[in-house]
């Protein structure tokens, strides 16, 4: 299902609290309860599943999904019921992957099955009016899956 920037609003206000004063304790809160992992174990059914979630950046749990040759990358949003889901070109570049992305339509199912929205490449890059400390950027990406801007990894 396509997110809209009302729904990345909405999320943002319930988590964060404020957009002038942002609160970050519900990354260690979602972290502790890890209220994503029915879905990663029905995933875990199907993939080989890594976990690479690093609460010093990280505002999402961030796992690959191996199966056979193919790797896929999940980024679950600690913010909401927010994916970002890609695989990786030849030159290591994000290539977002989306519910027409058929090779991964188990992937998509599972996540509308558990109520998340996926975020296309255009939702990633969103200007995002809130100012938390230690984000490079003010954009959607950095404040629902890693301070860091990554987005340059994007194709």
């Amino acid at each position: 299902m396509r997110i809209s920037k009302n729904d990345i609003d909405a999320a943002i206000l319930k988590s964060y609290g404020s957009f002038e004063n942002p609160n970050l304790d519900f990354l260690d809160k979602a972290f502790m309860s890890q209220p994503y992992q029915r879905l990663i174990e029905e995933l875990g059914k199907v993939y080989s599943i890594t976990d690479y979630t690093d609460l010093n950046y990280d505002r999402s749990f961030n796992y690959a999904l191996t199966k056979g040759d193919s790797v896929y990358g999940l980024k679950l949003s600690m913010v909401g019921k927010i994916a970002f889901l890609y695989s990786l070109d030849d030159n290591e570049k994000w290539v977002v992957l989306t519910e027409e992305s058929s090779e991964v339509s188990n992937i998509v199912v599972a996540l509308e099955r558990y109520g998340f929205k996926l975020m296309r490449k255009e939702d990633l890059i969103l200007p995002i009016e809130i100012d938390i400390p230690g984000n490079e950027a003010s954009i959607a990406y950095c404040v629902l899956f890693n301070e860091l801007d990554e987005t340059y990894l994007l194709n």
